[in-house]
């Protein structure tokens, strides 16, 4: 078969098949390599992938693979620092913990390690708070909401900056 008809008989797959195994990874983007291996250690409790780091063709060292407790993919941190000041104030990774209880001991936990972060705070359908990485990516910790939790808008602060940072505001 020919790379042109493979390709063919690949795009003819019916849509049952074309279907995901799971998350591989993410990505984050960062300015300084070492600086945010150590924020993530302390702040979210990460262990270095040592032998998944990755390196350029002369060696240098330029991303690290880091294991986040609960997690079952890896997050690899990127020396990327344009996008790293891109990203500052998104949030696009939401952790989640059991309940309010596990939200609280995190707060504590953030406290004793001396990482800044928001105080609780509401969502539309649980509670949350935001710890910013040292770029100031946004990383939420979120509580799992109940099988009958029903969203709640107006319960919801949407008027703090933790949680609507400028560059997430929609005007």
């Amino acid at each position: 078969m020919s790379k042109a008809q493979a390709t063919t008989a690949a795009l003819a797959a019916p849509p049952s098949q074309l279907t995901f195994s799971g998350l591989h990874h993410l990505k984050v983007p960062v300015s300084d390599l070492d600086a945010s291996v150590a924020w993530y250690e302390k702040a979210l409790r990460a262990t270095v992938q040592g032998d998944l780091d990755h390196r350029d063709p002369e060696g240098n060292l330029f991303a690290r693979m880091i294991q986040i407790p609960g997690l079952e993919v890896l997050l690899e941190l990127r020396l990327a620092p344009k996008a790293a000041a891109a990203t500052d104030g998104y949030d696009p990774i939401t952790l989640q913990v059991d309940d309010l209880t596990h939200l609280r001991q995190w707060l504590d936990h953030l406290d004793a390690a001396g990482v800044r972060h928001s105080p609780e705070l509401r969502s539309m359908i649980g509670f949350l708070l935001v710890v910013p990485d040292p770029d100031g990516l946004m990383i939420r910790i979120h509580t799992k909401p109940a099988a009958s939790a029903e969203l709640d808008s107006a319960g919801a602060d949407h008027d703090s900056l933790w949680t609507t940072p400028p560059i997430m505001k929609r005007d």
